[in-house]
């Protein structure tokens, strides 16, 4: 078939659409998975007597970070099913990037505070993590330009 003079900008729309609305669908899971090995390592860090997973504290960030992943998952399967049903727009997929990179950086990096001294060596899963969430601030469309992209929207 023939390619349609003028589709391929229509072409690259969408695929920008689907990528800026997805990219980050990993990310919950991770999110999820590291928590639940930093609950495992800290039931074994006994402090006062008390294992670290016990702490009231502790316990409270792993929350927010198990809760920052749901917000993510949410806000990853509205702008999913917006593109499913060919509702999906410009500004959507912006906020769903934008909202969902700043929501597992912050994560991850309380995770990596939760970590401890052993999170910050290179190669660990928190670290390795944390870097990765600093990318997302990059990749597909970076946060800077989406929030431009929003402001000049209204």
């Amino acid at each position: 078939e023939a390619a349609i003079p003028g589709k391929g900008v229509d072409v690259f729309q969408l695929a920008m659409l689907w990528e800026r609305s997805l990219i980050l669908a990993p990310a919950p899971g991770i999110l999820d998975r590291l928590a639940e090995q930093l609950l495992e390592l800290s039931a074994k860090k006994i402090r006062n007597g008390n294992s670290l997973a016990s702490d009231a504290l502790f316990q409270k960030r792993i929350s927010a970070v198990r809760l920052a992943a749901c917000k993510i998952r949410e806000q990853i399967a509205s702008a999913a099913l917006a593109l499913d049903e060919d509702r999906a727009e410009i500004a959507l997929a912006a906020r769903t990037k934008l909202n969902s990179s700043r929501l597992y950086e912050e994560a991850s990096r309380t995770l990596l505070h939760l970590g401890g001294k052993e999170a910050f060596f290179s190669g660990s899963p928190w670290e390795e993590n944390f870097r990765d969430s600093l990318a997302s601030s990059l990749y597909s469309g970076a946060n800077d330009r989406l929030e431009d992209i929003l402001e000049a929207m209204g």
